[in-house]
This record gives structure tokens, C-alpha cells and sequence, in this order.
């Protein structure tokens, strides 16, 4: 169910990075791991994701995370190249500040990589902050970092529209009062209970 009227009376928009913001929903599975075997590390897919998840906890370096899977630092950026913003990310922006007051990410990565990605795709201006695990320590789902999102951002829940491609990610933020907005991109069979939308325009429509 989509009630843009409802969205476009909240003040600050709240977006997920992998599945949102980026095309690929699962980078880890859809990139990361197709990408080191075939640079010839590790073929270990429980090793990659363990690796990945310690590096998107701040727990290790970027630089660490390669070397635990056999692949040369020097390879990141092309590996980072293959990410692809989502079709209607550019305009979204655009429109986003005359509907909202202030435009966040809250997303799991590892730290290093937001960085640059963000900066690649020339997306840092139309954002007031990140908020980003690696940073944070903290993963989503964990309510704890929606509910540090909610300190920082010194705003009632109800004033926050927070978007994500996975409805596991959207139940805490829910449970604390935030507006959440699931973007169903393959238009599959949803009764989450979440606001549904398929395209990111529904966010500024209306």
C-alpha cells in the first residue's frame, strides 16, 4: 500500500545504501563474492560473508578484509567500479529537498567503501550525513542503531521516513515509531505491514 500524502508530511527521509541507493540489494553475494574468485581468492563464501561482516562492523580494516580473502588492496576500486546507482536515485535527490528538510543514509558497508562510492557518484551534497555501520559498530537490524540514528537526528520518529529493499531491516525501525517504507523493486507479494512502494519517484509524487 503507498500513501505518498502520508510520506511527504514527515521532515527528514532516512535511505538504505545496498538495495536502495545502489542497485545491487545482496552486494556481498551479487558482487563481493563473484568478484574475489575471480581475482583468485578465496572460493569460500562463509569466509568472504564472515570477513565482510567483521570489516562492516568496524572491527577490521578494508585493507585487513582483502587480505583475509586472498585478494591485493590494490583491487578495490575496481571491484567498488561495479556497483551501479538505482534507476531513479539522480531525480529522487533532486526532489527530495523540496519535500523533506534533511536527506540521511543509514546503511550496513564497510566504511572505506561508503566513503568512496558516495564520493564517485557525486552524492555527498545532497545528503546532510551518513550513518554508516562500520562507523557505528552497530548493524542493522539491531535497534540499537535506529535507535542512535534517532539521538542524532534529535527528531520525533514520526517526523522520519526510513526506506529499505529488506523488511527485516524495517521492523525495528518500526517498532521504535518511525515511518517505514519498503521498496519492493521486484514488485514481489508483500503483507509486511510496511508502506510498499516500486519505484523511488512514489517518494516525492503526490
Amino acid at each position: 500500500m503507498t500513501d505518498v500524502t502520508d510520506v511527504n508530511r514527515r521532515s527528514v527521509l532516512v535511505l538504505d545504501a545496498m538495495g536502495v541507493i545502489y542497485r545491487a540489494g545482496n552486494d556481498v553475494a551479487e558482487l563481493l563474492i563473484p568478484f574475489i574468485r575471480e581475482k583468485g581468492g578465496t572460493d569460500d563464501a562463509d569466509r568472504i560473508d564472515a570477513a565482510y561482516r567483521e570489516a562492516s562492523l568496524g572491527r577490521i580494516t578494508a585493507a585487513a578484509f582483502w587480505r583475509q580473502v586472498g585478494v591485493p588492496h590494490e583491487w578495490e576500486d575496481e571491484y567498488l567500479r561495479r556497483h551501479v546507482v538505482t534507476d531513479g536515485v539522480a531525480e529522487l535527490l533532486e526532489r527530495a529537498q523540496t519535500r523533506f528538510e534533511r536527506v540521511y543514509c543509514l546503511s550496513n558497508d564497510v566504511s572505506e567503501w561508503s566513503r568512496k562510492l558516495r564520493r564517485w557518484f557525486q552524492l555527498e551534497p545532497h545528503f546532510a550525513g551518513w550513518y554508516i555501520s562500520g562507523e557505528l559498530g552497530l548493524r542493522k537490524p539491531d535497534a540499537r542503531i535506529y535507535a542512535h540514528l534517532l539521538a542524532k537526528l534529535a527528531v520525533d520518529p514520526k517526523q522520519v521516513v526510513f526506506v529499505d529493499d529488506r523488511v527485516k531491516n524495517l521492523d525495528p525501525a518500526a517498532a521504535l515509531g518511525i515511518h517505514t517504507v519498503h521498496y519492493n523493486v521486484g514488485n514481489s507479494r508483500s503483507d509486511s505491514g510496511h508502506q510498499t512502494i516500486t519505484k523511488l519517484a512514489a517518494l516525492v509524487e503526490g
